[in-house]
């Protein structure tokens, strides 16, 4: 059985990315934690408050948290019936990182689903602050999902890699276990440095590791040269409809050269299509 974290703020955006998991993991066995925190802003001065206005305001704020949850999990019973699955509540006083990094132990969390800005630009604005604090600090597979994005079939996952890490099976699990349950093809997309030609040793032997780990699925390979790795994975989203773009939140510099370069400002990557980052370690 998967547990999956749903944070929530009681947006559309929000809604957006619960009902894409309830429908991404519908044949699954599922508990669902749908978590919303809350927090007077008076909280942040420089001292902490006391008196009955305080408690009014803490009271009023975890009420109203209380109620929104309450909503959606009723909404999600009454849209998306589901004997598999299990919805959970968490209604916290806390900031939303820290309560994400502590539910994720308690909760023994395989996976958190979050919405995203829906915007251009710069990687913060693309996925939001949140949600890309959790994928760099927070050791748990997540999925970006973008604003107004609606769920369709899983057929067709990206996986661009620079294949300069050495998988073991638990890194891949998720992305196998997606694929299984939705007949999925995975495209492998690498892309030539500028004064790259070829493949290292290295990248050889873990390209041939990585096809053994995903030797039960239709797995399809791509290579192109010289361009920027972002503008690459930019055209083969539009240009082969992929349903769930995978990327690997590895030690080496892979995912900082996609994301957090400063050309990245100028292209324009549009993220229009549902995230996983998968941690090379928990």
């Amino acid at each position: 059985m998967k547990n999956i974290l749903l944070p929530t703020d009681f947006s559309e955006n929000s809604w957006n990315s619960i009902a894409y998991a309830l429908q991404l993991f519908d044949k699954e066995k599922c508990t669902f934690h749908l978590l919303n925190t809350y927090m007077p802003s008076i909280y942040h001065m420089d001292y902490m408050p006391s008196g009955a206005g305080y408690t009014g305001v803490a009271d009023a704020l975890k009420e109203s948290s209380t109620i929104g949850l309450e909503v959606f999990k009723s909404k999600i019973l009454k849209d998306y019936v589901n004997e598999r699955h299990t919805i959970e509540t968490i209604s916290s006083l806390n900031m939303i990182i820290s309560e994400i990094r502590e539910v994720v132990i308690e909760k023994s969390i395989d996976i958190i689903v979050m919405g995203t800005k829906g915007a251009s630009g710069i990687i913060e604005t693309i996925l939001g602050t949140n949600t890309m604090t959790v994928i760099n600090d927070i050791k748990c597979p997540t999925i970006a999902v973008p604003e107004s994005f609606k769920f369709s079939k899983l057929k067709k996952i990206l996986f661009p890699t620079d294949f300069e890490l050495f998988y073991q099976s638990e890194h891949l699990n998720l992305i196998i276990d997606l694929a299984e349950k939705h007949n999925s093809e995975i495209h492998l997309l690498h892309v030539l440095g500028k004064n790259t030609q070829e493949l290292t040793e290295n990248q050889e032997r873990n390209i041939m590791r990585l096809k053994s780990l995903l030797k039960d699925i239709k797995l399809i390979s791509h290579f192109e040269n010289h361009k920027h790795i972002a503008n690459s994975i930019d055209d083969f989203l539009l240009k082969m409809r992929v349903d769930l773009l995978v990327m690997m939140n590895n030690k080496n510099s892979f995912f900082d050269n996609v994301f957090f370069k400063p050309i990245i400002n100028k292209i324009g990557f549009h993220l229009k299509t549902p995230f996983l980052v998968l941690p090379s370690n928990k």
